[in-house]
């Protein structure tokens, strides 16, 4: 009787781990700032799904976290047409950071993810050649777009959090260099 190899996994078949997906700010956004009778809500759900069935390992930052907090805050104001208490902005947060957890989406830190034991970690300088090589694209709707620097910010923590997609809705990313595949959550 032989045993099968350390390498070959449980029950001898190896066991691939799902891909790394770097989540973009807007699929938590637009599920907790949209309402279920929304086509984007539908979509993002169905995309979100998949992280919670583990068939995907989506990944957010700290970064994410601040931005989102940002995206709602302004949401929060255009329905209410008041600004939101810094009581309302924590809630937010919170409700984030609650979300992030009960889906089981890892989150990583962004200022963790700036360091290396390597040297120095040029983030930023990274962004620049991020933005650099990415041309603009025509959206869907006719109007141009491209990575900007909070995005390709996003993207680079991508990277260094050894994502191997990013997943978004922005077509802005339809064009970013490699290393990343990007998924536009509407087209899969």
């Amino acid at each position: 009787m032989s045993l099968p190899s350390p390498e070959a996994g449980l029950g001898g078949a190896d066991v691939a781990e799902p891909p790394r997906v770097y989540l973009d700010v807007m699929l938590l956004a637009y599920h907790l700032g949209t309402g279920a009778r929304e086509v984007t809500f539908s979509r993002n759900e169905r995309y979100l799904n998949k992280v919670i069935e583990r068939e995907v390992i989506g990944v957010v930052t700290s970064f994410s976290v601040a931005e989102c907090v940002g995206v709602l805050a302004e949401a929060y104001a255009q329905r209410d047409g008041v600004a939101p208490t810094p009581e309302q902005i924590e809630a937010a947060r919170q409700r984030i950071e609650r979300f992030i957890r009960a889906a089981g989406i890892e989150k990583q830190d962004s200022d963790a993810l700036s360091h290396s034991t390597e040297g120095p970690v040029n983030i930023f300088s990274r962004a620049l050649q991020i933005q650099l090589a990415t041309r603009p694209t025509r959206g869907h709707d006719g109007e141009w777009r491209t990575v900007g620097g909070a995005d390709a910010l996003h993207l680079v923590f991508a990277e260094r959090a050894d994502c191997e997609q990013f997943v978004t809705f922005d077509q802005g990313f339809r064009n970013a260099p490699p290393p990343l595949r990007i998924v536009m959550v509407q087209e899969s």
